[in-house]
């Protein structure tokens, strides 16, 4: 639970203090999100020999990656309430121990099964094991760092946590086309791993005793602790926590849903980072079928990734500086377009005899892509306020992935057309579909309105926080935060939406 920062006049703690524990805590919870990555993708650049291992289809061995999209929407409602219930703490380790037994019934499906059948119905089991787990690692890394980290360090540890993920992403993404070549390999894959997990989980469990750091890091974290435990002691008996949690997020959900330009700029995200996760998803049939290797497929998929990461880091000052002046519409326009012009260039380069070009234009669509990702999930937090961030960053992801789920279907099936299957041409149905998408991300997102929005969500969290009252002197008068505003009203957050 949180640590008690309660002084005697009921206000938050006057004295704070960096933990020297929270590079520890940062450096598990990274090695925990590194590997974790490992589940998404990594049968795709090996479509076929997953195929050939399991007598499943080319569909089947995309179906493993695909049902992480299922899995997001009640995972991030039990990472919502785990995080409330039982704390910061035990949801890392609960996420983390998922992992391990999705990689334990993997393992067990290619080394102990005994049928082809058998083997795959452990694998998709295993795959939505640790699907549901994921948003319990991956979600928490806001309340990680807002709690561990003062706020001159809170960018930079963020930005790690954040990007660990995408840094396993492009490992696992390259190294199975190197490891397995057969289908006997595929255990060793699954087996390194299993033996990973115990080590990361251990250290978590002992690096990170407790929630939260003896001392909050600064006086905005003491009040928001100290906001938390009034919630929860004000909430009924008998109410848990995290059920009134996810009653918030339902009701701020509902808001969002009413707001225009919030459901054009959600619209256009999907349809963007959907193309995205659907290339990545069927990478190895797109591009194995112009007559490449895997290894050249999971290539073109570590460069996505690290195209992106590399973008976020070189365009970093130029994005904090639009952000401070809340220029996102028009950014987000810019970022929109190029977006649209390289997924144009990739799949105009899915061709043979042109493997230069298209690696090429794989880094450039994923440098495209990288930043839009923060800007947006910035840009909703800012039209959105005072509605917390944490809401409409669930809302654009559980529209992301559902899109993503959508387009990798529908992608699959056009590239079983001949003209795909055959690599006859470059203007072919999957190409018409990938671009009809990322167009329509830009339409989207030209039909919004321009609007005055807050401060970016860094900065909202960190200014002084202000009593609401009849009175600025009024003790009793309530802290305006976060949290009070998460359970405020639905009429009054309307109105201060505008």
């Amino acid at each position: 639970m949180d640590a008690e920062v309660d002084t005697e006049d009921g206000g938050p703690a006057s004295s704070t203090a960096a933990s020297p524990a929270r590079f520890a805590v940062l450096a598990c919870y990274c090695a925990s999100s590194f590997l974790l990555a490992g589940a998404w993708n990594t049968l795709s650049p090996i479509f076929d020999v997953a195929a050939a291992r399991f007598h499943v289809s080319s569909s089947a061995v995309a179906a493993v990656a695909l049902s992480l999209n299922l899995t997001y929407l009640p995972g991030s409602l039990l990472a919502l309430y785990t995080t409330e219930r039982l704390g910061l703490r035990c949801t890392l380790l609960l996420g983390s121990a998922l992992q391990l037994l999705m990689c334990s019934l993997k393992w067990a499906g290619v080394a102990l099964a005994p049928s082809p059948h058998a083997a795959y119905g452990l694998l998709l089991c295993g795959q939505l094991v640790g699907g549901v787990g994921q948003p319990l690692v991956l979600n928490t890394v806001a309340r990680l760092t807002q709690d561990w980290f003062p706020p001159n360090e809170r960018d930079v540890a963020t930005t790690i946590g954040f990007q660990a993920s995408n840094a396993g992403a492009i490992l696992f993404n390259s190294l199975p086309a190197w490891v397995v070549r057969t289908p006997a390999d595929l255990h060793l894959l699954f087996l390194a791993q299993l033996l990973a997990w115990p080590f990361v989980i251990l250290a978590m469990a002992l690096c990170m005793a407790t929630d939260t750091p003896a001392m909050p890091p600064s006086s905005a974290t003491a009040a928001q602790w100290l906001r938390r435990q009034q919630q929860h002691k004000a909430l009924p008996p008998g109410t848990s926590p995290g059920a009134a949690a996810v009653a918030a997020l339902v009701a701020d959900l509902k808001l969002l849903c009413a707001h225009r330009n919030f459901v054009l700029l959600t619209l256009s995200f999907s349809c963007t980072a959907g193309v995205a996760w659907a290339l990545s998803t069927v990478e190895g049939p797109l591009i194995e079928s112009c007559g490449y290797s895997p290894r050249v497929a999971g290539g073109a998929g570590a460069l996505l990734l690290t195209g992106g990461l590399l973008s976020c880091i070189a365009l970093a000052p130029w994005l904090r500086a639009s952000w401070e002046g809340r220029e996102y519409l028009p950014l987000q326009r810019r970022l929109q377009l190029l977006c649209a012009a390289t997924t144009a260039m990739l799949m105009s380069n899915n061709r043979p005899l042109a493997q230069r070009q298209l690696l090429l234009s794989w880094a450039l669509c994923g440098a495209a892509q990288g930043p839009l990702g923060p800007l947006t999930l910035e840009h909703a937090a800012a039209m959105t306020y005072p509605l917390a961030a944490d809401s409409s960053s669930a809302a654009l992801f559980m529209a992301s992935n559902l899109a993503s789920f959508i387009q990798t279907e529908l992608l699959q099936a056009l590239l079983r057309s001949p003209a795909s299957a055959l690599c006859l041409s470059t203007l072919t149905p999957g190409a018409v579909l990938v671009t009809a998408n990322v167009l329509l991300g830009c339409l989207f997102v030209w039909a919004m309105t321009p609007q005055p929005c807050a401060a970016s969500a860094h900065v909202v969290q960190e200014q002084p926080l202000q009593r609401v009252g009849p009175a600025a002197s009024d003790d009793d008068a309530p802290l305006l935060t976060q949290a009070h505003l998460r359970s405020s009203h639905p009429a009054e957050k309307t109105r201060l939406m505008g």
